[in-house]
């Protein structure tokens, strides 16, 4: 770790109250510059028409999201900015803050597993003869089909990575849904050979495909077998992120009140209790697949939003962390929550699937993503080293979901955050939104119809003003 990177900073008060000048000042105190190529990127979306056009067909045109940074992050003992592309405003905000609290003790401890991902070739046999005659041949021929394996893969190889490994296992013959009975056929006797590859800092899709397709055809000509479909499998469970965290639990308590003397022994028995709160959450998702869904699905709005930013496959996350969820036998959460034994913290832990790149791909096609890899700085160029950050986000996020829904309630916090994108909907002008959205925040009147009358309520008022107390008015809103 560089000197000016162990002295940077990501605590930055009033950060969301400034300009968006302000905040490109803010960042650059901190190390944090941009090229001037990066900026006009962050300005016009970080994607061209015409780039667009090659990346997919059928352009019709661009459709952009707010890039976003999250605070306070301490990961590893470092601090970060995150780059977090997101259209939800509770996400960067809750990110944030659950950072801010996690730095009442040492931060996000992350680790992660070697890049390795499988390849699948599918071989059909027509009896039990067959499949055990392949099995024993198989075996034998392992060194040499590795072998062959890895000339369908040279760069990768001198680049350190490679097939580690092959294995073949027996597929099971029914449907193990009800809702796939009557759909399957039992008779089938089917097998898979597994490629087990290290991708080294790319994602792995392209090249492992490119090995199994290879691999398909050696395995057909040299057994005299029929082999089907060769493929990655983005159920990456070789390829773990972990990320835990230990929260203090005076830090859970509620906002101190400005007019009173701090109470440590109350506050920490308010933590205490909104710390078993959150225990008592995740142990529902624990027991009920229902439950766990959306529990999930809280973790992958942090992780998704870095993702996306930069210019990673978020698809293949999401059915790797639900598909990961589901290996018992029982949709269940992916993290785990408790209060130490000595009643001190709230331990925080997440393990997952993290099968991301920095290489390859599309990733740097997408200017934006340039911007996203210069607040991550050396984050952004190891594959490990991304998906330790993307853990600890997702994790950070867990816990803000559920500190709110054991709180006041998740609605609450949310709809304080979403007025702004209600006031757009109904057609608030930027000079308006700032006014209204304090109002109705006051009033706890969070809604549609309560954001519709504040709006005729202030042009009404203004309409009545003197002419030149108007135009000072709105010169003085505009800035």
């Amino acid at each position: 770790m560089s000197e000016e990177r162990s002295k940077r900073s990501s605590r930055v008060p009033g950060f969301y109250t400034q300009g968006r000048e302000q905040r490109f000042r803010a960042l650059g105190a901190e190390g944090i510059h941009f090229t001037k190529e990066e900026k006009l990127a962050l300005d016009e979306g970080g994607l061209t028409l015409k780039r667009a056009e090659n990346m997919i067909e059928n352009v019709l045109g661009l459709y952009s999201l707010p890039f976003g940074v999250a605070l306070n992050f301490r990961i590893d003992h470092e601090d970060l900015f995150i780059p977090l592309v997101v259209e939800e405003p509770s996400i960067v905000a809750a990110c944030s803050n659950i950072a801010k609290l996690s730095r009442a003790g040492d931060g996000f401890i992350t680790s992660s597993e070697a890049s390795v991902m499988k390849g699948q070739i599918q071989i059909l046999f027509n009896d039990a003869f067959g499949l055990n005659t392949f099995k024993q041949a198989f075996e034998n021929a392992k060194p040499s089909l590795l072998e062959s394996a890895n000339r369908l893969c040279p760069g990768l190889v001198s680049r350190g990575g490679g097939v580690l490994a092959l294995r073949f296992r027996t597929l099971p013959p029914n449907a193990r849904s009800k809702y796939h009975q009557g759909w399957s056929s039992p008779d089938t006797i089917m097998g898979v050979v597994e490629l087990h590859v290290d991708c080294i800092d790319a994602m792995g899709a392209n090249i492992i495909n490119s090995v199994c397709e290879g691999m398909r055809f050696e395995l057909q000509q040299r057994f005299n077998i029929q082999t089907h479909i060769a493929i990655l499998s983005n159920l990456a469970d070789l390829r773990c992120a972990e990320a835990r965290v230990e929260i203090p639990l005076h830090a859970l308590a509620g906002k101190e009140s400005k007019d009173s003397t701090p109470d440590e022994s109350q506050r920490y028995v308010e933590g205490l209790q909104q710390g078993h709160r959150i225990v008592s959450a995740y142990e529902m998702a624990l027991r009920d697949p229902y439950r766990a869904c959306t529990h999930n699905k809280g973790i992958m709005n942090g992780i998704d939003g870095v993702a996306v930013a930069t210019g990673n496959d978020w698809r293949s996350i999401e059915a790797a962390a639900h598909a990961y969820a589901a290996l018992s036998g029982q949709y269940t959460t992916l993290s785990r929550f408790r209060v130490s034994r000595d009643e001190q913290n709230l331990e925080c832990e997440l393990r997952m699937p993290m099968a991301v790149g920095t290489v390859g791909g599309s990733i740097l096609v997408h200017e934006g993503v340039r911007a996203a890899r210069a607040l991550l700085g050396a984050r952004a160029e190891k594959a490990g080293e991304l998906a330790r950050v993307m853990v600890a986000v997702g994790l950070a996020q867990n816990i803000g979901a559920l500190h709110a829904l054991a709180g006041e309630g998740i609605q609450r916090g949310h709809m304080s955050l979403h007025i702004r994108q209600v006031l757009l909907e109904i057609g608030a002008a930027s000079h308006e939104i700032s006014t209204l959205k304090e109002q109705l925040i006051a009033t706890g009147e969070l809604n549609r119809q309560a954001a519709r009358a504040a709006l005729k309520a202030l042009r009404n008022k203004d309409c009545k003003e003197p002419k030149d107390k108007l135009v000072m008015s709105k010169l003085k809103r505009e800035g």
